[in-house]
């Protein structure tokens, strides 16, 4: 049986998570003016402060920073929450995907700086209290390297730190960017 629990944790940083970057999306549907890290961190009104280094791009809002780069084949976000190095928490092949992920993460930082409410995305658990992925998703869990998330039918793959970033990130995984920024400025629901 599956307890529901509120994905609200979008914005706030869950503290159970351990652990050539001006590059093109490669899945042809995200926006064709710019990438979309430098698309994100222009979102209206700009709650990132980005700085541009030689490894990739780092991004930081409050107590958050975000360090993105790319090795070529993987994107890579590390995360440090109140000085804490959590360690990489996020690997994709499609930087749009980092996009996603970050996205999930403040996205009701971004909302409230809109004037907008909080999005409330209910995740389920399962009985042993591991947070599980939208449909047509599946979560795996690596001991000792966190978790995969895949899609049943198209290969697509990410790696997660935790249970809770691949559940928030399932409920955005399947969406274009410009819906999601739309629904982040309150034109539209994702």
């Amino acid at each position: 049986m599956n307890r529901p629990v509120s994905a609200n944790g979008v914005g706030s940083h869950d503290p159970r998570a351990q652990g050539s970057p001006t590059g093109r999306a490669s899945n042809g549907g995200e926006p064709a003016d710019g990438d979309p890290l430098t698309h994100l961190a222009g979102l209206p009104p700009q709650i990132f402060e980005v700085q541009r280094a030689d490894a990739g791009v780092i991004l930081r809002t409050g107590e958050l920073t975000l360090r993105v780069n790319s090795d070529g084949s993987t994107w890579r976000v590390r995360k440090q929450w109140r000085d804490v190095d959590r360690g990489v928490v996020f690997e994709a092949a499609d930087e749009a995907d980092v996009a996603r992920f970050v996205l999930a993460l403040v996205e009701n930082d971004i909302r409230r700086a809109h004037g907008l409410g909080r999005a409330d995305r209910t995740l389920a658990l399962s009985e042993d209290g591991v947070a599980q992925p939208g449909v047509g998703l599946l979560l795996t869990e690596e001991p000792g390297s966190g978790y995969r998330l895949s899609r049943r039918h198209h290969g697509a793959r990410w790696f997660f730190a935790n249970d809770l970033d691949a559940a928030r990130f399932s409920t955005v995984a399947g969406i274009p960017l410009p819906q999601i920024h739309d629904a982040l400025r309150g034109r539209t629901r994702p």
